[in-house]
């Protein structure tokens, strides 16, 4: 009897576990069905992925293709621009101007420079002492050849010289005016 009371609380265990069990696997299989989508909806959204990824690589092959033309196209130039020939020809072009401009602006350049030593001669003759000497005025020094500036600087009896526009003169003080 209580083999037998065993026995039934065993199956009633039994039978508790495994409706437990079968639960959990039937929710399991529900999940996996949730999940399951039509084989031609799961193709068809390939497809799409497919052209989608077809498509941008497309784009990022014209756009790689027009770079690298641009870069050739560039490269092409720069080639061009420093081939020797064409280098050696501008050079000599540029130093042909140049020439040029240096033979046409010597003698301009000599004339110019010729007046500006004709003026600056001019201004020096105009502020020059002899200049002054030659419209009449003289330059008196004491014996040891400092300029007398003013009348008190020498004294009666003293020997001066005397520069004038064309020579020169000693003379002795005999009056002074103050």
């Amino acid at each position: 009897l209580e083999l037998l009371r065993r026995l039934q609380a065993a199956a009633v265990r039994l039978a508790r576990v495994g409706k437990k069990t079968l639960a959990g696997r039937r929710e399991t299989l529900a999940g996996l069905a949730r999940g399951l989508v039509d084989p031609r909806r799961r193709l068809a959204d390939k497809r799409l992925r497919v052209d989608d990824l077809r498509y941008r690589a497309g784009h990022a092959a014209r756009a790689a293709l027009a770079r690298d033309d641009s870069r050739l196209a560039k490269l092409k130039e720069r080639l061009a621009a420093r081939r020797p020939g064409r280098v050696l020809a501008q050079a000599m072009a540029r130093a042909e101007r140049l020439a040029y401009r240096l033979e046409a602006a010597g003698p301009l350049a000599v004339a110019e420079r010729r007046r500006a030593v004709e003026g600056a001669r001019g201004r020096l003759r105009a502020l020059s002492p002899l200049a002054v000497l030659g419209r009449g005025y003289a330059l008196v020094s004491d014996a040891a050849g400092a300029l007398l500036k003013s009348a008190e600087e020498a004294r009666i009896g003293d020997l001066v010289k005397v520069r004038l526009a064309r020579g020169g003169l000693t003379a002795r003080v005999e009056e002074k005016d103050s």
